[in-house]
């Protein structure tokens, strides 16, 4: 094992760097012996926009499949009237305004 001593700025470099796959490292040693052998003007770097790779995306075939059938209803009319379900929550909003303030 070899033993290697560098500055903070080195450090703080290598820590983004040794996490990289191959091929950015290799880049990378590319652009920076072309960035010390002064042939900058012959390199030409092209950045390509990074593409998002959704893997939980549905297509529009899937989603209208998913939405055919018959609606399914917020509530059921049979098992209460919406009177009580209002005056089970009467009050909950105004007790946490009043802690809040």
């Amino acid at each position: 094992m070899n033993t290697l001593a560098i500055d903070r700025e080195t450090s703080n470099y290598w820590e983004l760097i040794k996490r990289a796959n191959d091929k950015s490292k290799l880049t990378l040693i590319t652009l920076l012996s072309s960035s010390l052998s002064n042939k900058e003007d012959e390199l030409v770097v092209e950045t390509k926009p990074l593409k998002a790779h959704r893997l939980d995306t549905v297509s529009d075939e899937e989603m209208e499949s998913l939405m055919e059938g018959t609606p399914v209803p917020i509530t059921d009319d049979g098992e209460g009237e919406i009177s009580d379900f209002v005056d089970a929550n009467r009050g909950r909003i105004v007790k946490g305004l009043e802690k809040w303030l």
